[in-house]
């Protein structure tokens, strides 16, 4: 951990640009993980049957 502890910043801006590099990934692959999932489409409701008569 003393290495951390001594180079916290490099460790932040690796992290950083790690993140920026999976968001550039995922932009340029057309997955957004924070897009909402779109409603499935409601189900057709068959038609009520008459009673015979």
């Amino acid at each position: 951990m003393r290495w951390l502890r001594e180079n916290w910043l490099d460790f932040l801006i690796f992290v950083l640009i790690a993140v920026v590099a999976v968001g550039v990934v995922l932009y340029l692959v057309g997955l957004n993980p924070f897009a909402a999932r779109p409603a499935p489409p409601p189900a057709p409701q068959a038609p009520a049957a008459t009673a015979p008569g």
